[in-house]
């Protein structure tokens, strides 16, 4: 594969991930890790940074 496609396809399941973070703050669910609850604000952030990854990767 080349660089081309390898950043593509990370682009896109990062985007994916961004959409689902941001679906589960609109929702207002809780992320439980290993036992700890994380609050729907974290999944804010979370939409935030991994949308801007995948923005990121887009542009190369």
């Amino acid at each position: 594969m080349s660089k081309a496609a390898i950043l593509k396809i990370a682009s896109v399941i990062l985007a994916l991930a961004s959409l689902m973070h941001f679906t589960n703050f609109i929702m207002g669910g809780v992320l439980v890790i290993m036992g700890v609850s994380v609050p729907a604000s974290f999944s804010l952030f979370a939409s935030f940074l991994t949308g801007f990854i995948s923005f990121q990767l887009r542009k190369c």
